[in-house]
């Protein structure tokens, strides 16, 4: 049984409650201690009649009992237990000399027994099949205390308002069997004309079957079904509802009696959108309905000129004088390209005489536009006869709120991810400010490679910590780059970026959080201080006291290297959501007490492209990963080992692997390799492109990759070291980084560890 299970197990088992009587005070002692692993409220009786009592004052969702018990035994007390509730969840636990007390639980309806002595992989099981029942009884619970409240709240409806609420209930089958008053009068019928009848008698032609589909199959399911249904009167008109139907049973045996609808009659807003569509609001009557709709209409013909009737809401939104104008100048003044592109929609839309093609090439034309101080929302239609009308929503606010929210949530994510590791924070932040102090130094020494490199790693550490203003500083740095060079590198923008977000987290965790910042680079400069005087001291005086303390001090600015990996696995799961992709939960595999110096850290941080570039390159969409035969969520693995004085850190994706020849191609097309060297190329060659500066597999760029510029930064650093990257990769099969390194490069306290 797999670690995995048994966390998944957990996780689901929590929130049950659970009975355990057992008489026997060493098997109840080992049984509850793992009981307890499980579940997180666990009550106990010492026999059959205390558990009972117990069973007869509070629900339990599990009952875990022995069979031979003093005073009452296991038999008696389940068939008491039953008789209260009969879909009791009940596991026995039981011996083989105990069989003909099985076979009478089994005829009693008892499904689980565990065999003595206790086996994890069979309780394991056991548990999983409860849990699940249990859950599954919960959820179906749940749902049927909805559909009673909503029958509830219909018989309530039904016993006072009969004469306005539009209310009905079927049998199974659909066949008629209560209409209220509204009912009748809003389609027309008589109350004994549509008793026994299928309900379908009212409904209209024009509804699309796949609405009534989705309905049937919902309700059936035990769901709530919502929605508009066009329905036919007995006269041959039509009128318009919004309908909320679902089952109803019945209150003791919970048989499926039928189902019941609620309506609301909603024809006349739906008449007013058929007037404004097919026409001409001329008359006064019109006029009113448009001026309150809350909305703004207006028509335009072939010519693009806005009629004479139009209103008010559309002259409040687009001006007191747009009538007689073109529309295309009242929308695009200023943006010569729209202006012509939406003249070049509509002439295409009059000459195309298929309404389908029609409603297609409208649906081309901008949804939103901006003008001036408002966002607006547009919905055009055709009206026939060569002319058109568009309906105006005024939805700045609506705008200005969703941009608050999105704000908010990319906010909090900064917060959580920064107080989770608030020294890696400050670490970064010392790093950075360090960097940007720097920034001219770069272009003084020519250096242009190595500056890129440092701007795309902190743009990913950055976005490890969800820093939205400075990852989208730097990525826009990125790009200009590419043009100019110097205009780039203004260190007031890169500190302009770090105060937005210093600004953020100051107001929401506080001066006092900031202040630690300060506290944390005193001491660790004053280590660094310490260390160098000891260096100095014990080269001009040799003794193993002074290398025993040089020792201990450096191994205070020392790490594990599984804590300073530990970030990774959170980080790859929030890129996998922001790309649409799934993977599964991973964790970094190695030996917890192998720790690593300070200057291991730089290479460390640039793994950060490595796992961007697994998931964002190498992790495929879930559609292609079902097509190729793939599991449909993805894995990355992290795992490092020692080997005599070696380090080797791995990892590793099944994802589709490193595509060569696209590689090659890249590198030819930009100017990196020649045509004929390419041709020579051995695999191992070819897969080392992908550490070349500027080329990557990608055709787009984005805030995560495709500058190819991570795997060269990586690469450097893990050189800087007296390391070496190797890397392997099978199309189709996923790829792995194997970097490897002596372990006394990285200041290890203790390499036999």
């Amino acid at each position: 049984m797999s670690e995995k299970m048994i966390e998944k197990l957990v996780k689901k088992s929590k929130n049950l409650k659970v009975l355990y009587v057992e008489d026997d005070e060493e098997t109840r002692i080992f049984t509850l201690h793992m009981l307890e692993e499980f579940f997180n409220k666990v009550v106990v009786a010492v026999d059959g009649l205390e558990g009972l009592r117990k069973y007869e004052l509070e629900h339990f969702d599990l009952v875990i009992a022995d069979i031979t018990m003093p005073n009452m035994d296991g038999v008696v007390m389940s068939r008491e237990i039953l008789e209260i509730d009969k879909n009791q969840s009940i596991i026995i636990m039981s011996a083989y000399s105990e069989s003909p007390m099985l076979m009478e639980l089994m005829n009693m309806g008892v499904e689980y027994f565990i065999q003595k002595p206790i086996d994890l992989k069979q309780v394991v099981d056991i548990f999983s099949q409860c849990v699940t029942k249990n859950l599954e009884k919960r959820d179906f619970l749940e749902n049927v205390k909805k559909i009673e409240d909503l029958n509830k709240e219909l018989d309530s409806l039904i016993g006072s308002y009969d004469k306005y609420v539009i209310a009905s209930r079927t049998d199974p089958k659909g066949n008629i069997t209560y209409v209220s008053e509204a009912f009748c009068k809003i389609a027309g019928y008589k109350e004994s004309e549509l008793i026994g009848k299928p309900h379908n008698m009212v409904r209209h032609p024009d509804m699309p079957k796949e609405v009534f589909k989705e309905l049937w199959e919902s309700i059936k399911s035990g769901n709530i079904w919502q929605g508009e249904v066009k329905n036919i009167r007995r006269d041959g008109t039509h009128y318009w509802v919004k309908a909320a139907v679902g089952p109803y049973y019945d209150q003791s045996s919970g048989e499926l009696l039928g189902y019941s609808a609620i309506r609301e009659d909603i024809t006349f807003q739906k008449e007013v959108l058929e007037l404004g569509l097919k026409l001409k609001a001329q008359s006064k009557q019109m006029s009113d309905l448009l001026n309150n709709a809350g909305e703004g209409f207006l028509s335009f013909d072939e010519n693009l000129i806005v009629e004479q009737t139009l209103s008010r809401e559309a002259l409040k939104l687009l001006g007191d004088e747009v009538a007689g104008k073109n529309i295309a100048t009242v929308l695009y003044a200023t943006d010569d390209k729209k202006r012509e592109l939406f003249k070049d929609i509509i002439g295409n839309i009059l000459a195309i005489n298929d309404d389908l093609s029609k409603e297609m090439m409208l649906s081309l034309l901008e949804k939103e536009l901006s003008l001036g101080d408002k966002t607006l929302e547009l919905e055009y239609k055709f009206l026939g006869e060569n002319r058109f009308m568009l309906v105006i929503s005024d939805i700045t606010e609506k705008k200005f709120l969703q941009r608050e929210i999105e704000y908010e949530k990319k906010t909090q994510k900064m917060i959580v991810s920064i107080v989770s590791n608030y020294d890696e924070f400050f670490e970064l932040i010392n790093d950075y400010e360090s960097f940007v102090s720097t920034i001219d130094c770069y272009l003084d020494n020519n250096t242009l490679v190595e500056l890129k490199r440092e701007i795309h790693t902190f743009k990913g550490l950055f976005a490890q910590k969800e820093m939205f203003n400075t990852v989208n500083g730097l990525h826009n740095i990125e790009t200009q780059m590419n043009v100019c060079i110097e205009s780039s590198l203004n260190k007031h923008l890169f500190e302009g970026w770090l105060a937005c977000d210093m600004r953020i987290i100051k107001k929401v965790l506080g001066d006092d959080f900031l202040a630690n910042r300060d506290k944390i680079s005193i001491s660790c400069d004053t280590l660094a201080q310490i260390e160098e005087k000891i260096t100095i001291i014990s080269e001009h005086y040799k003794g193993e006291e002074l290398d025993l303390l040089l020792g201990q001090i450096q191994s205070l600015r020392d790490k594990p290297l599984k804590e300073l990996l530990s970030n990774y696995p959170d980080m790859a799961q929030k890129i996998a959501n922001k790309l649409e992709k799934s993977i599964y939960a991973f964790e970094i595999k190695g030996d917890k007490n192998l720790k690593v110096s300070q200057k291991y850290k730089p290479f460390l941080k640039s793994l950060v492209h490595v796992f961007r570039n697994s998931i964002d390159h190498g992790i495929e969409e879930l559609d292609l990963r079902v097509q190729d035969g793939k599991d449909e969520i993805g894995s990355i693995k992290c795992q490092f080992s020692h080997l005599d004085d070696q380090l080797i850190l791995e990892i590793s994706d099944d994802g589709k692997g490193i595509d060569v020849d696209v590689l090659k191609e890249k590198a030819i097309s930009s100017g990196k390799l020649c045509p004929k060297v390419a041709e020579k190329l051995t695999h191992k060659e070819q897969l080392e492109l992908i550490f070349v500066d500027s080329i990557s597999t990608k055709d787009n760029v984005n805030e995560l990759s495709g500058r190819g510029i991570g795997l060269g930064a990586v690469k450097a650093e893990i050189e800087k070291l007296g390391g070496v990257l190797e890397i392997e990769s099978k199309k189709g099969i996923g790829t792995t980084f194997t970097f490897k390194t002596k372990l006394e490069e990285l200041g290890v306290e203790n390499a036999n560890v």
